[in-house]
């Protein structure tokens, strides 16, 4: 059988990703019991074990659960843990080895894909604070609305590489500002202020997506 060395995986990515108090849950492996609540590695065995529901994205990529993340170290994490679990490691183990491990990194893929983008961390964060995003909960403000729509207004006129940029450039500018605020309204536990400003965020990148679907149709490219 082959296993997955947890000295491989290395000590510092096991004591953040593995919690301090006991289970009694056993090892699929060996049947020996498990010494922490969602473990990743057997103490015993060494065997990765199946991926246990109550971990969250922070914690399967070893970050901090803030809004204002490291995106060099998420990155790191992430690369460090696809490297671990990736299905084609394990071509040759056996077939339960082979299924957690196209867990974990199916789990993993989901995790970075969530946190690399600050909408959607914004959004998850506001789900584990008990804050869920929904429309109903959103108040978006009718000036606000408006400014949209004149936006999208100039988008359908823009016909050259300059207009884009001018505009691309504006709604980064904004952009900025409003993760600025999303991360102190975060970091000052203002779920309320934090959801409402995630909610003009997600207009925003809409936005930036249109001018990079324009510019794609167009043939603009950035040097």
């Amino acid at each position: 059988m082959t296993t997955i060395p947890y000295r491989r995986f290395g000590l510092q990515f096991l004591k953040r990703f593995e919690h301090s108090y006991c289970t009694h849950i056993n090892c699929w492996s060996c049947g020996r019991p498990l010494q922490a609540r969602n473990p990743v590695f057997c103490n015993s065995c060494k065997v990765v074990q199946h991926p246990k529901n109550g971990r969250d994205y922070f914690e399967i990529l070893n970050m901090q659960k803030i809004f204002g993340i490291d995106a060099k170290e998420l990155q790191k994490n992430f690369k460090e843990l696809q490297k671990q679990f990736h299905p084609d490691k394990h071509a040759r183990s056996e077939k339960m080895l082979q299924e957690i491990s196209a867990e974990y990194s199916s789990l993993v893929n989901q995790a970075f894909k969530t946190l690399n983008s600050p909408l959607d961390r914004g959004i998850y964060l506001l789900e584990l604070a008990g804050y869920p995003f929904t429309e109903e909960e959103i108040h978006i403000e009718q000036d606000f609305l408006m400014k949209i729509m004149e936006i999208n207004e100039e988008l359908a006129d823009a016909s050259d590489k300059e207009s884009l940029l001018r505009i691309g450039d504006q709604n980064r500018r904004i952009m900025n500002g409003l993760l600025e605020e999303i991360n102190d309204a975060f970091d000052r536990k203002d779920y309320a202020r934090a959801r409402q400003a995630v909610g003009k965020l997600k207009f925003y990148a809409n936005v930036a997506e249109k001018v990079k679907s324009i510019e794609g149709d167009l043939g603009i490219t950035h040097d």
